[in-house]
């Protein structure tokens, strides 16, 4: 193979594609030329002008024309997308996305080492190029939370050996690295002593905490970030993974005046599908980065060389020679939509299209069997009150800003009728552990939600994925939960009674089996559902739902285990006091 990009590069051999007519993006100095790119056995043989007059099988006209690097996505969950692999990737492709870091611990709350095998199976022979990472942190908060598997130190030993490639995906628990913990530390050794990278979720850091955290080996975070943890960081030798909901004019100055780029990436995180097929995957980062005044090669580094170099990816990230020949072609560095798009020299985008479906593979038969939930009951989702029999109460209460998924701990004050803790205008929030077991239901409150009227239940709830059932009444909770229990998993509405939609994910209660058109209709009404007709107070309603029990985003969650102060890492009471009414007990 070398001696024919060789042979091409000194015109002793035809090309097999010279793509012409463009101006060649270079993100190692940042700057662009009109060029022509020669292809051989997939790879960037030469990049030049013809002024000797190279010869090609193919030639593919660019039409002037911005040729990229195809984008790769440094930090990522495919789970979020609820799509499998195969369909995620016809999806990104012709959005210029051609290479995906992906952290699989979604499917590995559920089902442990299989969910990473069988998401590792099936990227295989995908023409996107995913690595899958191997999950650090599962669960995300060991004696918090109850997830359907653990991944201890002897998995990670395992699943690294099976892949070369892989690091070790965002270590979750920061504080029990900084505690020393010796289960954190025995599954951080195993990436250590490999030589592995290792990614690292670090939101509450900061000082000496944050430099223990990195002692760890751990050397990026996508969590937190403004100008003053990003310079933290990078002087601290991280690399800072900024996603979407950080990308602030203020921000992207800061970015500009570094004189430092090498540690510096876009990366989407999460990428929920509606979010995907309206406002698009790696190339939204690049519009809304460069809308907000990031120089546009910066850009672009920071989604080609930048998460190339981090990954050890020496075979991508620039357009230069012997590199792959995965080539993103754009009409312009604002919108960067993808014109056509190349995977080792081959057109397998345009126009927005995918050109030929990626292959599917069968999944395990295991993972359609996620639901080990007996029955529930409709006084599941009551909270008794303690002592009194009508009266007052004082109750702690999450609450949230309807923008984000941060949260804040309030005190309220709520009714006592018949032992039962009235709701009135709160959101009613019960966590049902589905991964077998009969332990009780946890109930919690949401304000800031006063017109919600139904229920909104899905089994897709950051990390553990247990069933999280969102009511104003039990009735609606009770149908929502059997639904989910019946489908195999997903997403459903339902109001006085009647069942609204439905999206059923019946694998691991996380992704479906379909194409992403007509997932995404579901989706979009499930959303229109939730917004205009449950009210549901927030920008994205369903994202809202499946975060407020991830046991490691401050500031008060609640999980299947209590209502937890996160800040603290600490289980507090959802009832802080009682009193008796003036018509109680005496």
């Amino acid at each position: 193979m070398t001696k024919n990009l060789i042979d091409s590069a000194m015109g002793r051999r035809p090309f097999d594609l010279l793509i012409k007519n463009v101006r060649v993006v270079n993100s190692i100095t940042m700057e662009s030329v009109h060029t022509l790119i020669g292809i051989t056995d997939g790879k960037i043989a030469w990049i030049g002008n013809d002024e000797r007059g190279h010869r090609a099988h193919e030639i593919y006209d660019g039409k002037g024309s911005f040729a990229l690097p195809g984008y790769i996505d440094g930090h990522m969950h495919l789970e979020s997308s609820m799509m499998v692999p195969p369909h995620f990737a016809n999806t990104i492709l012709p959005m210029g996305t051609t290479s995906v870091v992906a952290d699989p611990h979604e499917i590995a709350n559920v089902f442990g080492t299989l969910g990473v095998q069988e998401l590792r199976k099936q990227v295989q022979n995908l023409p996107l190029k995913a690595t899958i990472m191997v999950p650090s942190t599962v669960p995300s908060l060991p004696g918090f939370e109850t997830p359907g598997c653990s991944i201890e130190a002897e998995d990670i030993s395992t699943l690294l050996d099976e892949d070369p490639q892989a690091g070790l995906g965002e270590v979750m628990d920061f504080n029990g690295i900084v505690a020393a913990d010796e289960r954190m530390l025995a599954i951080v050794n195993e990436a250590q002593k490999r030589g592995r990278i290792i990614d690292g979720h670090s939101s509450l850091l900061a000082g000496d905490a944050l430099q223990a955290f990195i002692d760890c080996g751990i050397d990026s975070d996508h969590t937190i970030m403004t100008p003053k943890t990003i310079v933290e960081k990078l002087r601290l030798g991280m690399y800072v993974q900024i996603q979407q909901s950080f990308i602030t004019p203020e921000l992207m100055e800061t970015l500009n005046q570094l004189p430092f780029n090498d540690r510096i990436m876009l990366v989407t995180d999460d990428v929920p599908i509606k979010r995907l097929v309206t406002q698009g995957h790696v190339d939204n980062l690049l519009r809304l980065a460069v809308a907000a005044g990031l120089d546009p090669m910066k850009a672009i580094r920071f989604v080609t060389l930048n998460p190339a170099m981090r990954m050890g990816f020496t075979d991508r990230g620039s357009l230069t020679p012997s590199k792959c020949a995965d080539i993103t072609l754009v009409d312009n560095l604002a919108s960067f939509r993808a014109q056509e798009v190349f995977v080792d020299g081959t057109l397998v985008a345009k126009q927005g299209k995918v050109l030929f479906p990626s292959p599917e593979v069968p999944w395990n038969s295991a993972v359609f069997s996620s639901m080990h939930r007996e029955s529930v009951t409709e006084d599941m989702f009551q909270l008794n009150s303690q002592n009194v029999h009508n009266g007052k109460a004082e109750i702690h209460v999450i609450a949230q800003d309807g923008m984000s998924t941060r949260t804040k701990k309030e005190v309220h004050s709520v009714c006592i009728a018949d032992d039962l803790i009235q709701q009135g205008s709160l959101m009613k929030m019960t966590v049902i552990v589905r991964h077998g077991g009969k332990q009780k239901p946890m109930v919690g409150f949401i304000s800031g939600q006063e017109n919600f009227v139904g229920a909104l239940a899905t089994t897709y709830a950051h990390d553990s994925h247990n069933l999280i059932v969102y009511s104003s009444n039990d009735r609606d909770a009770l149908i929502a939960a059997q639904t989910l229990i019946s489908c195999g998993g997903g997403l459903v509405a339902v109001q006085h009674g009647k069942v609204l939609e439905t999206l059923p994910l019946p694998i691991a209660g996380l992704m479906g089996n379909f194409e992403s058109e007509e997932n995404f209709k579901t989706y979009q009404n499930l959303s229109r559902i939730a917004t205009d007709v449950l009210h549901v107070k927030h920008r994205e309603p369903l994202s809202f739902m499946t975060l407020m029990a991830l046991a490691v985003s401050p500031e008060i969650k609640l999980t299947d285990k209590g209502l937890l102060d996160v800040v603290h890492k600490k289980f507090i009471d959802v009832i802080i006091s009682e009193k008796e009414g003036e018509n109680g007990p005496q």
